[in-house]
């Protein structure tokens, strides 16, 4: 009840993603002023989500449709912004420090229309679908797309049946199951982006 006494009239715009903090904390993303809030475990703004909400505010121009945290407490938000695919340091920053700003970088404008899902994988790279070309892409911890992710990246730019994807899941084998404008509505595609074998 705390909870949503606090976080009421918080928001004017729909969410769309949400994504929990090792401490409890959330971050969710959408339609609404900033796109992208924190909230304490309790509802509040204060403390460290206060300075991740003011460092923020106007660093994205348009709705976030999927918010994935890693373990270093970053945030990486995809969605129908500038350059689909951003990174957030754990105080909100994306230019100024390490991560983040290796990360956007990097994926600069690689992607060239909105991202609608988000994954991580055990080894820590990220794997996102939508609606730019290939549908699914990975990128690694840094934002580059070089070795394991070039590869996966190649294969399933070579997927036939995929017009975008939706929303995705990353099983514990790293394979991912995909649903969306995909022939059979869901299909599964292995770690190295390939849909042969179990797939």
């Amino acid at each position: 009840a705390t909870f949503n006494t606090n976080v009421a009239s918080a928001l004017n715009g729909a969410v769309n993603a949400i994504a929990e903090l090792a401490d409890g904390s959330v971050v969710v993303g959408g339609s609404f002023t900033n796109k992208l809030k924190m909230f304490n475990a309790d509802g509040t703004t204060t403390g460290v989500a206060a300075t991740f909400n003011t460092s923020v505010a106007s660093a994205l121009d348009g709705t976030v449709k999927a918010v994935e945290v890693l373990d270093d407490g970053s945030v990486v938000v995809g969605g129908e912004f500038a350059n689909r695919l951003m990174m957030f340091n754990a105080d909100g920053t994306t230019t100024t420090t390490e991560p983040a700003r290796t990360f956007n970088t990097n994926v600069g404008s690689s992607l060239n229309s909105d991202v609608l899902a988000l994954g991580l994988t055990s080894g820590g790279s990220l794997v996102a679908g939508g609606y730019f070309n290939g549908k699914l892409k990975m990128f690694n911890a840094d934002g580059t797309t070089t070795g394991a992710a070039a590869v996966f990246n190649t294969n399933t730019s070579a997927i036939s049946g995929i017009s975008s994807v939706y929303n995705l899941s990353i099983a514990r084998d790293d394979s991912i199951v995909a649903v969306g404008d995909i022939d059979h509505y869901v299909k599964r595609v292995n770690a190295d982006g390939t849909v042969t074998g179990d797939s």
